[in-house]
């Protein structure tokens, strides 16, 4: 998958190359970004506020660890090894997590209609630009309305901590 100034964007469907719009090629590479952009912070170590960004293999901190605990155990080693993961399956845990999906959903439509639709599309991991867009307002105020909405819900569900 690559771009081309002179043919456009264009992505691997099988064995063949096919151009397409900057839109399509967005979404089309977007979750695999997103995946890779994920794995890489998974191997990195983290440091409080940030992750550290240095060569583990180069870091004394992993060094020092690696020696105390030895490598880091994943699913699949344990797997594997014939080790068995537990499932921890709550009944009562699942009644939890239902109620206060509905009680989300309940302070949610109590919301305003552009506040419910700058949520709602918030939630489905939608830009703060492509909002502003849909709402017909400044991006900057699209983003402040998301921190004090969420302010809100998290206030109307504080009784579910």
């Amino acid at each position: 998958m690559s771009t081309n100034e002179k043919n456009g964007f264009t992505v691997e469907v099988g064995k063949h190359t096919v151009t397409v719009t900057e839109e399509v090629y967005k979404a089309y590479k977007g979750p695999l970004w997103k995946e890779r952009k994920r794995q890489e912070r998974e191997r990195r170590c983290f440091l409080g506020t940030h992750r550290c960004m240095a060569n583990c293999e180069e870091c004394p901190k992993y060094h020092a660890w690696k020696d105390t605990y030895g490598d880091p155990y994943s699913i699949e080693k344990m797997d594997d090894d014939g080790l068995e993961i537990q499932d921890d399956y709550s009944l009562e845990d699942e009644v939890i997590r239902r109620m206060l999906n509905e009680a989300l959903h309940n302070a949610v439509d109590e919301l305003p209609q552009v506040d419910r639709e700058i949520i709602i599309l918030y939630a489905n991991k939608v830009g703060t630009r492509e909002i502003a867009k849909k709402v017909h307002m400044p991006q900057s105020t699209v983003s402040y309305r998301e921190k004090i909405i969420i302010k809100q819900l998290r206030n109307k569900l504080k009784d579910w901590k």
